[in-house]
């Protein structure tokens, strides 16, 4: 019989707190994320990846202006990376500043021109200033980068049955 012996274990580091968090956030689990990503970004304070999935998190259970500042930090320390852009796009977009919205949209499209979830984030507010033509512009853009998400033809033809209404 083999004798077992004690091992302490090595503390996480900051990837295995950035998988959990992610994990736990697909979980819908955002609180729990959020102390995840926390710790990933403690013990790696340039991991722009969890400041960025904090701020969704932080989307995801309304405190928006935390998600804000979340978003701010991941760009300020990959200002090239489109995602913090987009998201920060979404949670302008859900507080009603659209125009704002636009802007961080815009700079996602501008860093991956082929981000088809920014063609229909931009879209979303869009239709929702009115812009009704534009917004279709958008939808039909997301719809050619990405031809198998649903959700963005559900998107576009719930604009137009609504505004022939």
């Amino acid at each position: 019989m083999k004798n077992k012996q004690n091992t302490i274990s090595s503390p996480k580091s900051s990837s295995e707190y950035f998988s959990e968090g992610c994990r736990l956030s697909e979980l819908k689990n955002f609180d729990s994320a959020i102390k995840n990503f926390d710790k990933a970004i403690e013990l790696d304070p340039k991991c722009a990846l969890a400041y960025n999935n904090k701020g969704t998190s932080l989307t995801n259970l309304g405190k928006f202006d935390q998600a804000i500042e979340c978003f701010n930090k991941a760009i300020i320390i990959e200002p090239d990376v489109a995602q913090p852009y987009n998201n920060k796009g979404i949670t302008l977009s859900q507080i009603g500043q659209f125009q704002s919205s636009i802007f961080y949209f815009n700079k996602a499209i501008e860093l991956e021109p082929n981000l088809a979830q920014a063609y229909n984030n931009k879209g979303i507010s869009l239709a929702e200033m009115g812009k009704y033509d534009y917004a279709i512009q958008c939808y039909e853009k997301a719809i050619k980068l990405d031809p198998l998400k649903k959700n963005l033809y559900t998107n576009k033809i719930n604009l137009i049955l609504n505004t022939k209404k």
